[in-house]
Formats: structure tokens, sequence, C-alpha cells
């Protein structure tokens, strides 16, 4: 079992979701579990996009406004090597 020192924190987490809106709500336990673990930390959410399809509800549209993401990162679904180098490149920053 790992075990982390109480007194260290990461500085940014990233959270990558994967799905739909059943896969948010079911995630969202644990999303407020890593906001009271970490509450100095800043956590984004990496998300995906489908522009081409009208149904799709992005996670920013369902997720609280305050206090469990400090931000949010989406890529389009059928991105390409260049698009998925610019994301990661945007994640590293």
């Amino acid at each position: 079992m790992l075990r982390r020192k109480k007194n260290i924190a990461p500085e940014r987490i990233l959270v990558f979701r994967i799905g739909s809106l059943g896969d948010i709500l079911i995630a969202m336990p644990s999303f407020w579990r890593l906001r009271q673990a970490y509450p100095e930390s800043e956590l984004i959410l990496l998300s995906g996009t489908s522009p081409d399809n009208a149904k799709m509800i992005s996670a920013t549209a369902i997720l609280p406004k305050s206090g469990l993401f400090d931000g949010y990162l989406t890529y389009p679904d059928a991105a390409s090597p260049a698009e998925a180098a610019k994301m990661l490149l945007e994640v590293y920053k």
C-alpha cells in the first residue's frame, strides 16, 4: 500500500474523465473526495467533447460551478495527433 506524507499535497491534479452523463454522475463522490483530500491543490478536469453531437452534455454544463474543479480542459473525441500534442502541452503548463 502506498502512503503519502500528510503534509505534502500535489500542486495540480488532472482528473481524466471519459464517458457521458451517467459516468459523470457516478464519479461525483470521487471528485468531491479528491477536493476534500487536497483542498489546496488545483483540480482540473480533462474531458472529451463532441461538436458533431448536439445531444452530448458537457461536463462543465452539469458540474457545480464553484468549489469542485478549478479549471476544465477539453479535447475533441476524434482528435488528430497534432491536436492531441497541443492538448498535452496545455496540460503541462
